[in-house]
């Protein structure tokens, strides 16, 4: 089996090696340290909610060391954003129903600003102070985050399904 070959061009940026017939997604390369073990989390979000806020935080990184790039780093930052957020939300709205004793019903939806909603006040019955900064914090930054993206598809895509540019 043939490893895919890591490159760098003049620059010293990653220099884009196309896959041939004995590259696959799925196979062991001669470098183990590079593969990584999905199956570990056995349906637990903790990787994939982990996962795309680590990868925010790398891209914010990126952007600090490369500025001239946000306008195309900005998307791949925000989604990763937005998605940890979103997936997070929709962790804790169960979570807080089984420890108020409710009946557990998740939530598919995207819309974090509505996930928010159910959330608050879960919050608030089980931690008390309605009033805290901390919500009123969480839920300013929802309400922007709902502005720039409210279902997901903003940062994502450069066209909705109807065909009307985001």
């Amino acid at each position: 089996m043939q490893e895919l070959e890591v490159a760098l061009d003049d620059d010293g940026e990653l220099e884009t090696v196309w896959p041939t017939g004995a590259h696959g997604l799925r196979e062991m390369g001669q470098v183990w340290q590079y593969m990584a073990c999905i199956g570990w989390q056995n349906g637990n979000p903790y990787g994939p909610i982990q996962g795309y806020r680590l990868a925010a935080e790398i891209i914010a990184s990126q952007i600090a060391e490369r500025h001239h790039e946000i306008d195309m780093l900005i998307f791949p930052f925000g989604m990763c954003w937005r998605h940890h957020i979103e997936l997070r939300l929709k962790d804790m709205l169960p979570a807080l129903q089984e420890l108020l004793g409710l009946q557990v019903a998740a939530d598919l939806g995207h819309n974090i600003a509505k996930l928010w909603d159910k959330i608050r006040p879960l919050i608030i019955e089980a931690h008390g102070n309605s009033g805290s900064s901390d919500i009123r914090n969480i839920s300013r930054i929802i309400g922007q985050l709902t502005k720039l993206d409210k279902d997901g598809q903003e940062f994502r895509y450069n066209r909705r399904r109807d065909g009307r540019p985001l």
